[in-house]
């Protein structure tokens, strides 16, 4: 039987981890503004992409449509490879996309009176609901704790 070098254990690795980051997305499709892949309409899939500057090749897992009339022009996309986010005027951030590596190191501090979910460095990602801030929030502390190997938070 042959050994595994270790550039396939750590494929093996990322694609464990992707699987459970799409696990855990799954449970938040309650949530009417929150699609994971298989439900995204087209027309958000593209909107998502263009606003967020996902590129047409980063595979997303899930997007948070974070506008009232449903564009998804505004909200997160949680990618293969990182975190993508776009707010509104009235949430600053100072950027808009983090790997998994530097996600896994944030702390996350849900914010319900003003909004948004905190992400440490100047980083905010804009919630349109107060009563999806914390649930949202849960689920970014899930997908951290996926990356750092730590069970549930």
């Amino acid at each position: 039987m042959p050994v595994a070098d270790g550039a396939e254990l750590e494929d093996a690795s990322r694609r464990g981890i992707i699987q459970q980051i799409r696990d855990v997305c799954e449970e938040y499709e309650e949530f009417e503004s929150c699609h994971t892949v298989a439900t995204i309409p087209q027309k958000k899939l593209r909107n998502a992409r263009e606003a967020f500057g996902i590129a047409k090749d980063a595979k997303i897992i899930m997007v948070y449509d974070g506008t009232v009339f449903g564009s998804n022009k505004l909200g997160f996309a949680i990618c293969e490879g990182g975190i993508y986010w776009k707010n509104d005027w009235t949430t600053s951030t100072k950027r808009t996309f983090l790997t998994w590596e530097e996600f896994r190191e944030r702390e996350i501090r849900p914010n319900v009176e003003g909004f948004y979910i905190g992400l440490g460095r100047g980083d905010n990602i804009a919630i349109l609901l107060d009563e999806q801030v914390l649930p949202l929030g849960e689920l970014l502390k899930k997908v951290r704790a996926i990356l750092r190997g730590e069970g549930d938070e």
